[in-house]
């Protein structure tokens, strides 16, 4: 039961709190500039 929890219920709540981090946004920011980049060129 413990390994489903911190699958399933942690490690998405970890995320839900990193998200307003200065270094998790701007790793957010290139990532979609890549993929604009990525589509325009397709």
């Amino acid at each position: 039961m413990s390994t489903y929890s911190t699958i399933f219920v942690a490690a998405p709540l970890y995320a839900y709190f990193r998200e307003k981090e200065p270094q998790i946004i701007a790793r957010d920011d290139r990532v979609r500039e890549i993929r604009e980049r990525a589509l325009a060129d397709a």
